[in-house]
């Protein structure tokens, strides 16, 4: 059965514009070593249930920070642009259903010892479990 981690996977290995920039190179919890970059890697950050007007509908709230590793800033700004294209505002009703999905920050820096581009996207995913 799908869950929420395997569908974020799925999401952003299936955009296409991101997949032109970064093929299958999309990790769940951290790139591992050796990875050739541009890179993605994901971890989730945050969980809650939602309840609205005293019920409780199986709604949940994940947030989830989005790393991009590049070797130049260009190829760093353009992953970032597409996964935030990939994921602004993605809904799916097949499958997993995912509600809304929301853009929390995006924030980027550089790593002198390693000489890599890092991006940073915070975003926020509803979705209902059934």
């Amino acid at each position: 059965m799908p869950d929420i981690a395997s569908t974020l996977t799925a999401r952003l290995l299936g955009y296409s514009r991101l997949s032109a920039l970064v093929g299958i190179r999309v990790f769940p919890g951290f790139l591992p070593q050796g990875t050739p970059k541009p890179a993605v890697y994901y971890e989730q950050t945050g969980f809650g249930s939602v309840s609205a007007m005293g019920t409780d509908d199986g709604i949940e709230e994940t947030e989830w920070d989005i790393h991009i590793v590049a070797d130049s800033y260009a190829s760093m700004k353009a992953v970032q642009g597409q996964t935030k294209a990939a994921l602004k505002r993605w809904k799916q009703d097949s499958g997993f259903r995912v509600l809304d999905t929301f853009i929390l920050d995006e924030y980027d820096g550089y790593v002198d010892e390693t000489k890599e581009h890092l991006g940073t996207i915070e975003i926020k995913i509803q979705h209902q479990t059934v």
